[in-house]
């Protein structure tokens, strides 16, 4: 609960702060929220250039909600623009969680 208040903080700060965003989108998932983390991704990609890790937690979020086709388009992203991501390597791996 101290890291997510403190990430909450930083994007008050900061609205669009990359780090901040991912970590927040993180513990929602761990948190068992998919639909907040797939909030943060979709917020984050409107305003900051796509990473692996964004893209990893947008495709385990839409899976997690049952968003087949969105999650795809996410591993087919990740797999295209990161390929040597160890995101990447999971992903061929079929290691989605």
């Amino acid at each position: 609960q101290g890291a997510e208040n403190y990430f909450k903080r930083a994007l008050v700060v900061k609205p669009n702060m990359p780090e901040a965003m991912l970590e927040t989108g993180a513990l929602a998932m761990r948190r068992k929220d998919p639909a907040a983390a797939a909030d943060v991704v979709r917020r984050y990609l409107d305003v900051n250039p796509p990473t692996a890790e964004i893209l990893w937690l947008g495709l385990r979020a839409e899976r997690a909600l049952g968003h087949a086709n969105l999650a795809d388009s996410y591993a087919q992203r990740l797999a295209k623009q990161f390929p040597n991501s160890n995101e990447a390597r999971l992903l061929q791996a079929g290691i989605t969680q």
